[in-house]
This record gives structure tokens, C-alpha cells and sequence, in this order.
């Protein structure tokens, strides 16, 4: 499991420990983190447990686990697949979709956000 400590001594009050299990905790501080940035709670605590629980996971896995509907985890599931940070696998035989953390996520994250820096920074230079 990744290291916060370092991280918690920079984050605001609301990202304290909320739970008492070290997991749980990672989990809920990845959900208020991407809450800060604009994203769902549920979308950074599906992606907290896909960051520490290795392997694909269905959608009725990742609602039990973290306690909240089915129809929510599906949602933002999509969500975290179409920023790239999560990627949508079958196995054979079976119809249900699971999830998984996609490969090099958080290149996938810095990549987008930097595109996006540069079209705004384009953008603000046409306009002078």
C-alpha cells in the first residue's frame, strides 16, 4: 500500500483519518482527494480499492466492498475507465463487466491534464 504520510502532513483538515482500518482510510482519503478535484467521492473510492486491491473486480464486488449501490459504482466505474485511470475486462464464459486499474494510470492522469493545460494556454494566447 502506497505511503500518505507525506502527504497527509500537506492535506487539509478534511482529509484526516476517517477510518480505523488502514485500507478503509487509504480508500476514503483517494475519495475527498478526487472529490477536491472535481470528480465524485464514489469515483476516488472505487479507485482507491483498485489501487490497493490488485486484480479485476465485478460491479457487484466493488458496491459490497464499498458499501454503496450497484447503479453508483457502475457509474462512475465508466467514469474512471473514460479518464483512463481504470479499464473495463471480461472473462471467459462469464457476461459481467469487471474492473481493474488500467496500466500506467496515473501517466494517463498527468498526460490528460496536460493537454488540457496546453489548450487553455493556447487558448488565452489567441485571445490577447
Amino acid at each position: 500500500m502506497p505511503d500518505l504520510t507525506a502527504l497527509s502532513a500537506q492535506e487539509p483538515r478534511d482529509v484526516e483519518t476517517l477510518a480505523p482500518d488502514p485500507v478503509d482510510d487509504f480508500i476514503e482519503k483517494v475519495g475527498l482527494i478526487c472529490e477536491r478535484d472535481n470528480l465524485p467521492r464514489i469515483a476516488g473510492r472505487v479507485l482507491g480499492f483498485l489501487i490497493v486491491e490488485e486484480g479485476a473486480f465485478s460491479l457487484r464486488e466493488l458496491a459490497e466492498r464499498l458499501q454503496v449501490s450497484r447503479a453508483s459504482v457502475s457509474t462512475n466505474a465508466r467514469m474512471l475507465t473514460e479518464i483512463g485511470l481504470a479499464e473495463r475486462v471480461a472473462r471467459p464464459g462469464d457476461r459481467q463487466d469487471y474492473y481493474q486499474l488500467a496500466p500506467n494510470p496515473f501517466h494517463r492522469m498527468l498526460a490528460c491534464r496536460a493537454v488540457c493545460i496546453r489548450a487553455l494556454c493556447s487558448f488565452i494566447l489567441f485571445c490577447r
